[in-house]
């Protein structure tokens, strides 16, 4: 199977397994995976997840650019209503294809429409946006997940300190309202260092870190944090 893919031109193979299955984890072990994370309570209080992966090619020698921190002095605002496609496409292009490929026509229509309260089956989400000066300068997607858990991901913004803040506000204060998760989780590439120090002061804790699961040469942290537990500690 994995000559299969391979050949069709994948990079890398993942799996996701119950922490409690040992002899499962032995095999995907012995068989050339590593595991890239451990997510804690993932589905429940009691069960969490490993997150194991390996390579099916040779890694590529791709130089990211570390993104460049910037000071805006407009104001940021969340946007009220969905923003316009060239807006997204504008936003996708210039920050979010840094860490993420395949970001074509249906991947920006998918990003702008919201569904946040269909049936799981449906796969409900809420879209995020930060803007300023009539451009988004952030984006986040909750998506919940079985179990109480909800995803922010993708979780990117441009590198200022204010954009972040109010971007994790609206995302933070979006899923708690809508969802009451018992747990938050968000993959956020590596080089997004001032974004990863905000998430860490929020009480998010490193998970693991992904070896590129969108983009060659792009790794990404899994942070999490249990807000309930938060708020009762």
């Amino acid at each position: 199977m994995e000559d299969s893919y391979r050949e069709r031109g994948f990079r890398k193979a993942y799996s996701t397994i119950p922490d409690t299955h040992n002899e499962a984890l032995k095999y995907l072990l012995k068989a050339g995976y590593r595991v890239e994370a451990h997510l804690r309570a993932q589905y429940s209080v009691e069960h969490g997840e490993f997150v194991v992966g390996r390579r099916l090619r040779r890694a590529a020698d791709v130089t990211i650019p570390d993104p460049l921190i910037m000071h805006l002095s407009e104001e940021v605002v969340v946007a009220m209503d969905p923003p316009p496609v060239e807006t997204v496409e504008a936003f996708c292009g210039a920050y979010m294809s840094t860490y993420y490929d395949d970001l074509d026509s249906k991947f920006v229509e998918s990003l702008i429409r919201q569904k946040p309260a269909v049936q799981p089956a449906e796969k409900p989400k809420i879209s995020i946006f930060v803007t300023s000066a009539d451009r988004i300068v952030g984006c986040c997607v909750l998506i919940p997940k079985r179990g109480g858990a909800v995803k922010m991901s993708p979780l990117v913004s441009i590198q200022d300190a204010k954009v972040m803040a109010t971007l994790l506000d609206s995302a933070e204060g979006s899923a708690g309202h809508t969802y009451a998760p018992r747990k938050l989780y968000s993959l956020v590439p590596v080089a997004q260092q001032l974004l990863v120090a905000q998430m860490v002061q929020r009480g998010f804790e490193v998970e693991g870190i992904l070896i590129e699961p969108y983009k060659p040469s792009v790794d990404m942290l899994v942070l999490a944090k249990f807000p309930k537990k938060l708020e009762s500690g």
